[in-house]
């Protein structure tokens, strides 16, 4: 199973009711349609799961897409995650480059230990390149973490390389932070989300802040493209299931004006 946001429909953010942010990572139905759970967007709902039709948003034209400035090339090791990761520094900071500009996040082992040396590790392998904000939810979150290599995505659909989850409670998911997206206990694998408001309704639920965005670093991070919005079929935005089967030249062909975090790195 994919590491995804399940967020319930119950508690509120600062916009109101807090929309749901349920996909499953191409979990399907009996009927064999992704299972969504989804905010209402503006957009083109999709009917044929085998197909993704040109979206756009506000009648906003589609713009040839841009491919990356240079093939991603995968460490083998991130095809083998370790069962339990060596202990990551007590902080340790990331350097985020994205397509609106870098910032950094510092991150704390003491509020999340499984999820700090998961994360070091990813990130020390190179995992994070080229990947695409693909969930960017104005006043909420923006989501991230799936990869453009769809045998990658596939070895993280597997339970076993999944994390533990940490006690919740010990911070908030408030403007800045950073957690790992989860579908339910002990399924975070790999990706994560950034608070846009004070969304401690989470707290409870298993998202459990990691890293916090540095001094004026979240100037970049609201730069993002957020017009598509929530997932197909009741959003604009991309289905999961067609991330983790097409990458990015899905993405890139139907979301072109998707935001991309192109590289991150320890900070050293």
């Amino acid at each position: 199973m994919f590491s995804v946001l399940l967020l319930s429909m119950l508690g509120c953010n600062q916009e109101g009711a807090a929309p749901p942010i349920a996909d499953r990572g191409g979990e399907h139905h009996a009927d064999g349609h992704e299972e969504i759970a989804h905010q209402g967007a503006e957009g083109e709902a999709v009917k044929d799961p085998n197909h993704e039709p040109e979206i756009r948003v506000a009648g906003e034209p589609i713009e040839p897409a841009a491919g990356p400035a240079e093939p991603v090339v995968v460490d083998p090791a991130l095809f083998s995650p370790p069962k339990s990761h060596d202990p990551a520094p007590a902080t340790y900071q990331i350097e985020m480059e994205t397509t609106q500009g870098s910032f950094s996040l510092t991150c704390h082992r003491d509020w999340s230990p499984n999820g700090a040396d998961r994360l070091y590790w990813l990130v020390d392998h190179g995992y994070y390149s080229d990947i695409a904000f693909y969930r960017v939810m104005n006043g909420f979150m923006a989501q991230f973490g799936m990869h453009t290599d769809p045998k990658l995505n596939e070895t993280y659909k597997d339970k076993t390389h999944a994390i533990p989850d940490d006690p919740s409670g010990v911070q908030s998911n408030t403007r800045g932070r950073l957690s790992f997206a989860t579908s339910g206990p002990d399924t975070r694998t790999t990706q994560l989300f950034i608070n846009f408001g004070n969304n401690a309704n989470l707290d409870p639920m298993g998202f459990t802040p990691v890293c916090e965005v540095d001094g004026s670093g979240m100037s970049v991070v609201d730069k993002l493209y957020n017009k598509y919005g929530d997932g197909a079929p009741r959003g604009a935005g991309p289905r999961q299931g067609f991330i983790a089967r097409r990458g990015n030249e899905y993405l890139r062909g139907s979301f072109p004006k998707l935001d991309y975090l192109t590289k991150a790195t320890i900070k050293r």
